[in-house]
């Protein structure tokens, strides 16, 4: 009983991070330069961003946003981005 052999390419991490590090970085700017409502939909967006990634990447590329089958997290992801910007229309800027 040795150690179980991959059967595909090794998941790639690097991808992932560096999408959701540059989305949160940028967000964080946005938010302090023009404010919280700026700044949910900074949110909203790389929600959307994900989705897509999500959608049209390799699950290899992007081993840190695989939860379910592409549709669940698609889905998921879209439905987050889509009530954060609900939420961002209808909170005033605290700004």
């Amino acid at each position: 009983m040795g150690q179980p052999t991959p059967t595909g390419p090794e998941p790639n991490l690097v991808p992932a991070v560096l999408i959701v590090t540059l989305g949160v970085a940028g967000v964080v700017v946005v938010t302090f330069r023009s404010g919280f409502q700026a700044g949910a939909y900074g949110v909203s967006g790389l929600m959307a961003v994900l989705a897509l990634a999500r959608a049209v990447l390799p699950e290899r590329w992007l081993a840190g946003l695989v939860i379910r089958s592409v549709a669940r997290d698609v889905l998921t992801l879209v439905t987050f981005a889509a009530g954060i910007a609900l939420l961002a229309a209808n909170t005033p800027n605290l700004g």
